[in-house]
């Protein structure tokens, strides 16, 4: 989590989501700075709400913050960690997973938690203000460059070029299924973003659109 104090803002980080990238290009910049255990980098909106009167200068309040975080592509995320834990510096720990398929991945060591659980508020709804998506990352770092009143880019290498990741993983329709009902609101939360012209959604934006989308979105569609 980044939070700058002047400008009333903070960033809450998503795994997969360059995190790393902004806290290597932000870090000297910000005010505040969680770091060290993921538990603290990748602290979720519902706990760092709360948390932040706590390490903020005597008389400011959480809720004069605006609240931002990023959303990726859903298959795109899990291929993202699937990748990463099989990277041979992990080789010899626990979350090592060989070279297992995708599909095996997924149907055994499926991550527990979802990208929307990191935005949300106890209540179950979107909590941050805004929700950027993750492959219009040009329109996360200027809406950060006005906030900050300095030029903002990050040096992003990984970033999907391909929205529709089913393609080149040959993912079998039973892994897709599971996919689309563990990571339904991650796909809207995603797709919600990717129809608006900044970018962006806001809180009253995603309950609309998810009210107008019951239906889970196909994985094919996005």
């Amino acid at each position: 989590m980044l939070v700058f104090v002047e400008e009333r803002l903070c960033i809450i980080q998503n795994t997969k989501c360059a995190s790393s990238s902004m806290h290597s290009l932000l870090s000297d910049r910000a005010d505040i700075v969680l770091r060290g255990h993921t538990s603290l980098k990748h602290i979720e909106f519902s706990l760092a709400k709360p948390l932040l009167p706590y390490i903020l200068p005597a008389g400011l309040s959480a809720d004069e913050f605006e609240f931002i975080g990023l959303v990726r592509q859903p298959i795109d995320w899990l291929q993202s960690w699937y990748k990463y834990r099989q990277r041979p510096a992990i080789k010899k720990t626990p979350r090592h997973v060989g070279n297992i398929s995708f599909d095996r991945f997924i149907s055994d060591l499926i991550p527990k938690s979802q990208q929307f659980n990191c935005l949300k508020e106890i209540g179950g709804d979107l909590g941050v203000d805004k929700a950027f998506a993750f492959e219009r990352l040009d329109l996360f770092e200027n809406y950060l460059s006005k906030k900050l009143s300095c030029a903002i880019r990050l040096p992003i290498k990984n970033t999907s070029k391909n929205l529709n990741a089913v393609n080149h993983l040959n993912i079998s329709p039973e892994t897709l299924q599971i996919i689309e009902k563990k990571f339904r609101k991650d796909f809207l939360l995603h797709a919600s973003c990717l129809e608006t012209v900044d970018g962006y959604i806001d809180q009253q934006g995603f309950s609309d659109f998810e009210k107008a989308n019951k239906h889970l979105i196909p994985v094919s569609s996005l």
